[in-house]
């Protein structure tokens, strides 16, 4: 298992020619479409000053094919000083229990449609709830579906990166504080997906694009039905 892992993420990198480095609050800018392996430190970020609006903690379980459970922390800021894009941060943190029977993989996140969208982890200053920020297990990478990008993630993968060995989120583990700058002003409650060799949903908190967002994704996608409404007329005559 761990070999073929590795091997998926080795050809990955080679396939996107991805040579990140970087520093504290260094988080990476996260376009629809996009994978960021974490190759030491191009990940890390901090948070600095903030208001914080709003949090959570749900109890997950999955019971097919492998039984696995956990809580998913979750937390809105405002006035993030750190984060680059102006508009609220999204924290999440996941634990996997004791009792679990496998370790998990993977968080999936959604809501992100059309947004500007930074990630990274925790690895200095102070977490949203005033704790420290130097324990928990680091993400293998962070990625984000094709456009329009609603879909993003963090992977917990075992293998080996530039020389740094990663590590599934095994039973009895937690993950660092996992962080999504974004440039919207307005979020919601939604569902996070935690995931095996099953899934598991859990409730989180996601953005909202502004309303010029959905009216340019609207436009965009009649201009498109548009040409091929054009290209399939062309093709009957």
């Amino acid at each position: 298992m761990k070999t073929t892992l590795k091997s998926k993420i080795a050809a990955s990198i080679m396939i996107m020619g991805l040579g990140l480095t970087g520093a504290v609050n260094a988080s990476v800018a996260l376009p629809a479409g996009s994978t960021v392996f974490n190759t030491g430190d191009a990940l890390e970020t901090t948070l600095g000053s903030f208001t914080l609006v709003d949090s959570m903690s749900t109890v997950f379980t999955a019971l097919n094919p492998t039984s696995f459970s956990g809580v998913l922390d979750s937390w809105v800021l405002s006035g993030n000083t750190d984060n680059p894009l102006g508009g609220l941060s999204f924290v999440y943190r996941l634990s996997n229990d004791q009792s679990s029977n496998d370790a998990l993989h993977r968080l999936a996140l959604n809501g992100f449609s059309g947004l500007q969208v930074e990630a990274g982890y925790l690895s200095g200053g102070l977490s949203p709830t005033g704790g420290a920020t130097n324990i928990g297990l680091t993400p293998t990478l962070v990625d984000r579906g094709i456009a329009p990008g609603d879909n993003a993630g963090f992977s917990f993968l075992a293998g080996t990166i530039s020389g740094l060995t990663f590590e599934s989120l095994n039973p009895g583990e937690i993950s660092r504080y996992l962080v999504m700058y974004t440039n919207s002003s307005m979020y919601s409650t939604s569902i996070a997906s935690v995931i095996d060799g099953s899934v598991a949903s859990a409730a989180t908190f996601a953005p909202i694009p502004e309303p010029e967002t959905y009216a340019m994704m609207l436009a965009g996608m009649g201009l498109m039905a548009f040409v091929a409404r054009r290209r399939a007329s062309k093709n009957v005559s």
